[in-house]
């Protein structure tokens, strides 16, 4: 098809909108816009996932959005020791009950993130946008902002390591849009595994906690 496509979660008995297994390749790019239907509670199962040897890319234009679950493992994509890459778009109103509202990296996965945008997202735990129990997020660009939970706004570390080159958690100017955490670290919650922040990288209207 041309033009923009919207594709809608609309079966509560369907487990995954999207499945990259071992070897597999999958890119996603142009006008497409996955739409988790937020109303529809997508329970024990996240609604993408990237399995060991897998590799996600996500391009510029495509939004993933609304989604919402209360036991699986994060609350759009689940990095389950394969690959993800974000070179663009956004992923954006995703919420857990649990940890990470948005991207949970673990099981020695990869998140590279090298622009495009993680916004207003919500974890009822630990990584509001972004959380990371074991395995690499390599941010070199792009925005995580506007993302709430109780420790971590932005981004939580509790093994494994994050490393910041680029790019932007909160916002230079709407303290509307910087990450909020009623605990601790509205920007970055470092609980375990290693942070690290170089170059041009910038946590602006938040702040870091480092345990």
């Amino acid at each position: 098809p041309t033009g923009k496509v919207t594709l809608i979660y609309g079966d509560s008995n369907i487990k995954r909108m999207i499945d990259v297994v071992s070897s597999g390749i999958l890119t996603l790019d142009g006008e497409l816009v996955l739409d988790g239907n937020g109303e529809i509670d997508h329970g024990q199962a996240t609604p993408i996932c990237v399995e060991s040897g897998g590799v996600l890319t996500i391009k510029k234009d495509v939004v993933v959005q609304n989604c919402s679950v209360t036991s699986a493992r994060a609350g759009a994509i689940y990095v389950n020791g394969g690959t993800l890459k974000l070179e663009g778009g956004k992923l954006q109103n995703n919420k857990s009950d649990t940890n990470a509202g948005c991207v949970l990296v673990e099981n020695s996965g990869e998140f590279e993130m090298s622009a495009g945008e993680i916004t207003n997202s919500t974890s009822g735990a630990n990584g509001g946008g972004v959380c990371v129990t074991s395995g690499n997020f390599i941010m070199s660009g792009g925005t995580i902002s506007g993302n709430t939970a109780k420790n971590g706004g932005g981004v939580y570390v509790s093994g494994g390591t994050f490393e910041m080159t680029g790019g932007i958690i909160g916002n230079e100017t709407n303290t509307n849009q910087g990450n909020t955490a009623t605990e601790g670290g509205g920007g970055v919650f470092v609980d375990g595994g290693e942070f690290k922040m170089s170059k041009n990288a910038a946590i602006s209207l938040c702040s870091i906690f480092i345990n």
